[in-house]
């Protein structure tokens, strides 16, 4: 790695980590690049160099963390079951807890959805297995209430700073997740 890749990847990682020192203080929307820039000790230029605005950021740092928990769960999609997948997303939101929490927090981040997604096929294959639904639709409006009820476990737990261990969490999610 030369000088010039170690300077960007520095440079990247002090304007995220400032990014989310403001994200934990106010919206996105209230963020200016100015004010990024101030904190992170980078010259604008330098920053647009990098981003188009505060929103590329954003979705740029959300699609990292979205393509390290993808890649984690590909290994173990094929054999999977719902509670070794809900596992590996809990562990990959661990090891990101920082960068889960800034995000997790914001109403308007849309990465919970898109991890929970991948599930998807799971879910489905879990309901049907464990459930008597055969409907389509009904399928769906449970898949709905279990992703959804997921996705504000996960953000309690980011705002108690993880304090509860990944396994009950897991543990929490999947016993509201089936019936008994």
């Amino acid at each position: 790695m030369g000088k010039s890749d170690r300077r960007t990847k520095y440079t990247k990682s002090v304007l995220v980590s400032s990014f989310f020192t403001l994200l934990k203080q106010k919206p996105v929307n209230k963020i200016t690049v100015t004010e990024l820039c101030e904190l992170a000790d980078v010259n604008r230029g330098t920053f647009y160099l990098h981003y188009y605005d505060v929103y590329d950021l954003l979705e740029q740092v959300e699609n990292e963390l979205f393509d390290k928990v993808k890649k984690s769960l590909q290994t173990t999609f094929k054999s999977a079951s719902l509670s070794d997948f809900m596992m590996e997303i809990i562990f990959a939101i661990t090891e990101n807890a920082e960068l889960c929490k800034a995000l997790f927090i914001r109403s308007d981040s849309g990465l919970i959805k898109r991890i929970l997604d991948l599930a998807r096929e799971i879910c489905i294959d879990d309901i049907v297995k464990n459930r008597s639904l055969a409907d389509e639709r009904e399928i769906d409006y449970v898949c709905a209430f279990i992703f959804n009820g997921s996705l504000s476990v996960l953000r309690k737990w980011a705002e108690s700073d993880f304090k509860e261990p990944p396994k009950t969490i897991a543990d929490i999610i999947l016993k509201l997740s089936r019936p008994d």
